[in-house]
């Protein structure tokens, strides 16, 4: 990858990236119920178009199924984003997009759900919609 450093830099762009995926699935899940919609039939159709991911595959799953105990533990995201955001601070360059998840990942961790997996994110969302589910 490079010099000394370049593989935490990748690592912190795989991160950020899975990270960003992450909470837009969580966002099309949540508008999906909110709509009325089947959530598990709205992945199935994201899967075979351009917003198919390994992430939607993954943690959009767990979102559907609301398995929130499976994977990693959200709280070690903490540290990745934070890593993301140092580099970018000591760069210069903006990440809103980080900053944003970074807010969510704090709210997943405040509710005491930090040993719960990633997909807990929409329980942040519900919960801000007012569309909290049991679980």
């Amino acid at each position: 990858m490079g010099g000394p450093g370049a593989g935490q830099t990748t690592k912190a762009c795989n991160q950020l990236a899975l990270l960003v995926n992450a909470m837009g699935t969580a966002e099309a899940m949540h508008l999906a119920a909110c709509s009325g919609l089947d959530p598990a039939k709205v992945r199935e159709v994201l899967l075979g178009g351009v917003a198919s991911s390994r992430v939607l595959e993954l943690f959009g799953k767990r979102m559907v199924e609301r398995d929130f105990a499976a994977g990693i533990e959200a709280r070690l995201y903490y540290k990745d984003l934070h890593i993301v955001l140092d580099l970018v601070h000591e760069l210069g360059i903006a990440t809103p997009a980080a900053a944003v998840v970074m807010q969510h990942v704090n709210a997943v961790i405040g509710r005491g759900e930090g040993g719960s997996d990633l997909s807990a994110l929409l329980k942040v969302l519900e919960d801000m919609a007012g569309t909290a589910r049991k679980n």
